[in-house]
């Protein structure tokens, strides 16, 4: 007597495009995110040279004063 439910690799079978284009689509945020941190890295480093620039002008001027 046949079974009318399909085979666990006749479901395997159906969802692997699913579940490939599920990853494809996680891995592409995950790629999208990488850039916008570094974006953001890079934004915080030269905010960060552009605070110590300014601390150092401002501590030059006051040991000059003195």
């Amino acid at each position: 007597m046949a079974s009318s439910s399909p085979s666990q690799a006749d479901l395997q079978l159906q969802l692997q495009p699913e579940t490939e284009s599920q990853m494809s689509s996680i891995v592409y945020e995950i790629e999208k995110c990488k850039e916008q941190s570094l974006e953001k890295k890079r934004g915080l480093e030269e905010a960060k040279e552009q605070v110590e620039k300014a601390a150092y002008a401002v501590l030059e001027m006051l040991n000059n004063r003195a």
